[in-house]
């Protein structure tokens, strides 16, 4: 019979080898930190450590919460209220702060829904989802989705 690894609906390895693959020790509080994928713990190494190395970065918050919505009752019910959760808020030498979201090739509709809700509820934060690709390296998530349907279309007019 074959072992199969343990995977989440988005392909994270949740064995004890994958979570071991995806823990570092946080510089700011020296404690053992699981990242949700293996592409959160790069940008942590590639981005964090290497800006407050640099100087670049003077903070930075690890699953930073926002409140999209509080809870409330409806018809004798409590509804809960709905937080969004960032993977990174960062500051920066310069004083200017930004919160990063890191995102694969699979994004929940949900997400897309409460990244509109943080537009609309803190319109005044920097706030981006980021990507890694081998061809770009890190990447602004949109950016990256516009070229691949640039190279999509390329693909029609040369192949149809």
């Amino acid at each position: 019979m074959r072992n199969y690894k343990k995977r989440s609906k988005y392909g994270v390895d949740q064995t004890t080898k994958g979570k071991q693959n995806r823990t570092v020790i946080d510089r700011k509080t020296e404690k053992e930190v699981c990242f949700d994928s293996l592409l959160e713990k790069r940008f942590y190494e590639d981005i964090i450590c290497a800006g407050l190395d640099s100087g670049e970065i003077v903070d930075y918050e690890l699953q930073k919460k926002y409140k999209l919505q509080p809870s409330f009752r409806h018809n004798g019910k409590t509804i809960r209220a709905i937080d969004y959760v960032a993977d990174f808020w960062v500051k920066y030498s310069d004083g200017s702060e930004r919160v990063y979201d890191t995102k694969g090739g699979m994004v929940d509709p949900s997400a897309k829904i409460k990244r509109k809700l943080m537009y609309y509820i803190y319109p005044d934060l920097d706030y981006v989802w980021i990507t890694h690709t081998k061809s770009t390296g890190w990447i602004d998530w949109d950016e990256n989705e516009a070229l691949k349907r640039a190279r999509k279309k390329e693909g029609k007019k040369d192949g149809n």
